[in-house]
């Protein structure tokens, strides 16, 4: 049955139009006021998304012309649409740069203004008709499961609660993954109870190409440093301004992985690309994939990703009794294992059993440069090494070893290839002078085959020797890095493009 459209006042520019037809309407009618395409004609039909969501067609009736606003009555719905589990929890006030409002995203909080129908958090219902529906995709899964197997650190990232935001109205908004908070209100909660509770985070020093150059790679930092530890709504600035007393490398750090060599050029540095994407929690659950830790990913409508989540079986031969934070605990052999071989790598640890053996080990993963019979930046036995790394939240561990080891490897390798510290280097401009990744180390002055090259490239080789050398790879991730530097891209670009581009 066709409907009946009803014509409104003519717009300016329409003195031809005829004139309002009188309709009575009931109380439990509606109508919206919609406008004529210009590309329709009488007979044809348009369709119009009505305020609930629904598409319905508009046929053009007689004296309807292009450009006219009509009056049309929308059609009741036939059976209400039943809530949809896991959808995306809407709406989201958005804050300074970092992450929203907790009343945006915690469940049972409800904004000022704002009201919710009986349908779950995000769920169309009558409080949020025609918001776009999307489920939480790849995460919303994995993170539910997460949080059952890891009960002994209440749900660890598992019960995810938020998302990585930003500003009101700015470039860093808008992004609606919820792994930011989560972790947030996780580490909320081992601070005040005083727990030993470790995050360890690995991440690319900047993102891949060249970074000082490209828009969009700029893009990425300024989201990234505006989510992780720039500003009070960054993550480590929330926890910083909560709890001003604490020292939160003992609950988590962020870091990043710069090897070193030696070219015909001379010493040369260059970052780790991680690419991994792996979590690895309690020594129980891994989740490995191609889900990066971003919108792209991780809403599930976007890029096309696949994870797979491995547990422990729970049967005897596939557990590992081993210690958490100086307790007993049993870990799944295969996220154990794997958590420890990790990080014997990233800390530059090898096999100790004997000498033959390491000098294997040696012969098949270590740079020439550090293999016997060279001179460069030391000799093998500066990679020989242990120590016990089962118990990761031990307090040995976790600041004797790890963050020790960090700060000791960040220091010499600056002091050894960069004019000055990543996070004194404010500008762009800086960076391209100081900065001594992709190239030469910038303190080789003379040129190859010189006494001054030669004389350069000893200081440099000492200076990554010095107290027992730099061992691994593993570095602090530079939080301050271009903190003078606008690196957003401009409000033209912007509109161009939108910062969904970069999220």
């Amino acid at each position: 049955q066709q409907q009946k459209a009803f014509f409104n006042e003519p717009p300016p520019g329409n003195p031809l139009q005829p004139a309002p037809q009188q309709h009575e309407r009931s109380a439990d009618e509606s109508y919206v006021n919609v406008c004529v395409p210009q590309n329709v004609s009488v007979g044809q039909e348009f369709h119009v998304l009505l305020p609930d969501g629904r598409t319905i067609a508009v046929p053009v009736m007689p004296g309807s012309l292009p450009g006219s606003e009509i009056i049309v009555k929308v059609p009741p719905q036939s059976t209400p649409e039943p809530p949809q589990p896991q959808q995306r929890q809407q709406p989201v006030r958005l804050n300074e740069r970092g992450l929203p409002s907790e009343a945006a995203v915690t469940p049972g909080m409800q904004p000022a203004g704002q009201t919710y129908s009986g349908a779950p958090p995000g769920t169309a219902g009558a409080g949020d008709k025609g918001m776009r529906r999307r489920s939480y995709g790849l995460l919303g899964t994995v993170a539910s499961g997460l949080g059952a197997a890891a009960k002994a650190t209440a749900t660890a990232v598992g019960s995810v609660a938020a998302t990585l935001g930003g500003k009101e109205s700015g470039f860093t908004s808008g992004v609606e993954n919820r792994v930011g908070y989560a972790l947030l209100e996780r580490l909320r909660k081992a601070i005040a109870n005083n727990e030993k509770f470790r995050v360890l985070i690995v991440l690319p020093m900047h993102p891949n190409g060249r970074f000082l150059d490209s828009l969009e790679c700029r893009a990425v930092m300024q989201q990234q440093f505006d989510c992780i530890g720039r500003g009070e709504r960054s993550l480590l600035g929330r926890l910083a301004k909560e709890f001003p007393d604490v020292e939160l490398e003992k609950f988590v750090v962020f870091t990043a992985l710069r090897a070193h060599g030696e070219m015909p050029c001379g010493p040369v540095s260059e970052q780790v690309y991680v690419h991994s994407k792996l979590l690895i929690v309690d020594d129980r659950v891994v989740i490995m994939g191609s889900a990066n830790m971003n919108d792209r990913s991780m809403c599930g409508d976007r890029d096309s990703e696949i994870a797979c989540v491995i547990r422990g079986s729970g049967k005897e031969d596939d557990l590992v009794h081993t210690e958490m934070a100086g307790r007993a605990w049993k870990s799944a052999r295969f996220a154990h294992t794997l958590r420890v071989r990790l990080w014997r790598e990233h800390l530059g640890m090898i096999p100790l059993d004997d000498r033959g053996s390491r000098k294997k080990y040696a012969d098949q993963f270590l740079e020439p440069c550090h293999r016997p019979g060279t001179d460069d930046y030391g000799r093998p036995e500066d990679m020989w090494w242990d120590y016990d790394l089962t118990d990761p939240a031990a307090d040995d561990v976790w600041e004797d070893v790890v963050l020790a080891t960090a700060r000791d490897n960040t220091a010499k390798l600056e002091a050894a290839f960069d004019g000055k510290a990543w996070d004194e280097m404010a500008t762009i401009n800086e960076a391209r002078k100081a900065l001594g990744l992709s190239r030469n180390s910038v303190h080789i002055k003379g040129e190859p085959g010189t006494v001054e090259f030669k004389k350069d490239v000893e200081w440099v080789r000492s200076t990554v020797r010095a107290r027992g050398g730099v061992r691994g790879r593993l570095v602090l991730f530079p939080h301050q890095f271009l903190h003078a530097q606008v690196l957003e891209p401009g409000v033209l670009t912007q509109m161009l493009i939108g910062q969904k581009l970069f999220q």
